[in-house]
């Protein structure tokens, strides 16, 4: 019997190809130079006026050697006008010095990936979908009676502003500049990634509301690094301090880190424009309650965020909840396509509450900084736009409420489901 598998081909094209896409202003020159002198075991290049910031790559190259040379060595000789290096004595006066440049120009953190990708292992609890009759805890009613009626809306096109609350996401370059980073909130203990080195955007921005979170996720090693409270990015690199942060793998579970109250990783749940776009979210997404009961389950794994003064009713975080309904059911409503693509996640892979926050409860799209931040339009706000989503104040706003019975609908899932021991 054969089995048709599917396979996301944008993936598979974004990943064949150069993390930089391929502009008019990418477009390389190859520049050789030959050694102007040999001095002992030093051999000295002499180098012509022109931007540091042109230049894309750099090698010293003869017959039998190759070696590159890092991007920052380069562009500091080429403000000095020489590069003094030290080659094995075979390949000195034969060796050519190789620049590879491209007009200066804002690069792109990476190519963006495709609707149909998602991080984390296939394994992880946010993307492993709800089985036909999933365990459903013993005190369901009460939790989802102790949630408002409805979710709230979600609104888009705030970048920049103080209502932007979510997880601006950049995808590291080896050419990015270098920062080591450092958490400012020494009353909280020993913080995870405390003077670990990473690579970031110089372009990347923070969130700008109050929890200036920031995501940097380095595909080279696999890592995915959290930032809550981001106060200080100097240009070029340094310190990028933060109040408190941790790092999850991106072949991993997609928990342990410590940039939110459950230790989700930032990117657990967030809706992508692609995935709007591509009419499906193969995830489960993430979930904003005003306060929990102060316990937490599974897959949680930081403290329980903003305590309920009533705790009877209130759920720990980490809960996860599901949309009761069926696909058909989905599809017959009388609603946008965005918002049956949306309802479609709850129902198949639910909800996780990962962090507390003002207001009733809601779920979390990217953050339009991840594209405003390089110049370019928002794409969530394109898509709403595309999409007829209500236009508000200069924003779009994304009414997911409307038109189902929330509290007969919602319920609340044992969380074994989530561990895989039912």
């Amino acid at each position: 019997m054969r089995i048709r598998r599917r396979i996301c081909i944008p993936l598979l094209l974004a990943a064949a190809l150069p993390l930089v896409p391929a502009t008019p202003d990418a477009v390389a020159a190859t520049h050789r130079f030959k050694p102007a002198r040999v001095v002992g075991k030093v051999v000295v290049y002499r180098l012509p006026h022109m931007r540091p910031a042109r230049i894309r790559r750099a090698l010293i190259r003869a017959r039998t050697f190759h070696r590159p040379v890092a991007l920052r060595r380069i562009r500091r000789a080429v403000r000095r006008g020489v590069l003094r290096t030290r080659i094995v004595r075979h390949a000195r006066r034969r060796s050519r010095l190789v620049l590879v440049t491209g007009a200066a120009s804002a690069r792109e953190p990476c190519r963006a990936p495709a609707g149909c990708w998602r991080p984390y292992a296939d394994s992880s609890p946010f993307n492993r979908r709800l089985p036909a009759n999933p365990r459903v805890v013993p005190d369901s009613e009460a939790i989802v009676r102790n949630l408002a009626e409805r979710p709230d809306k979600v609104t888009v096109g705030n970048s920049g502003s103080s209502w932007d609350y979510s997880h601006p996401v950049y995808f590291s370059h080896p050419e990015d500049p270098e920062f080591t980073l450092h958490c400012y909130e020494a009353s909280w203990g020993t913080c995870p990634i405390e003077g670990q080195q990473v690579r970031v955007p110089d372009r990347a921005r923070p969130a700008a509301g109050d929890d200036a979170h920031m995501t940097i996720v380095d595909r080279g090693s696999g890592w995915e690094y959290d930032l809550y409270k981001v106060r200080s990015k100097p240009a070029g690199g340094g310190t990028l301090e933060f109040r408190w942060g941790g790092r999850t793998r991106l072949d991993g579970p997609g928990n342990g880190s410590a940039a939110t109250a459950s230790g989700f990783g930032n990117l657990a749940g967030i809706i992508r424009a692609p995935e709007l776009q591509a009419g499906e979210i193969r995830h489960a997404l993430f979930m904003v309650v005003q306060c929990s009961s102060g316990t937490t389950v599974f897959p949680a794994t930081g403290g329980a965020g903003s305590r309920c003064s009533d705790t009877g009713g209130a759920a720990p975080m980490g809960a996860r909840f599901q949309l009761d309904m069926s696909d058909a059911e989905i599809d017959s409503l009388p609603a946008p396509a965005w918002k049956k693509t949306i309802l479609r996640a709850m129902a198949r892979y639910g909800m996780y509450f990962g962090d507390t926050g003002s207001g009733g409860w809601g779920i979390q799209m990217e953050s339009g900084e991840t594209y405003t931040s390089f110049g370019r339009p928002d794409a969530l706000v394109t898509f709403a736009r595309e999409a007829g989503a209500l236009a508000w104040e200069g924003d779009y706003v994304f009414d997911i409420g409307s038109g189902i019975d929330w509290r007969s609908r919602l319920r609340v899932i044992d969380p074994c489901e989530a561990r895989g021991d039912c």
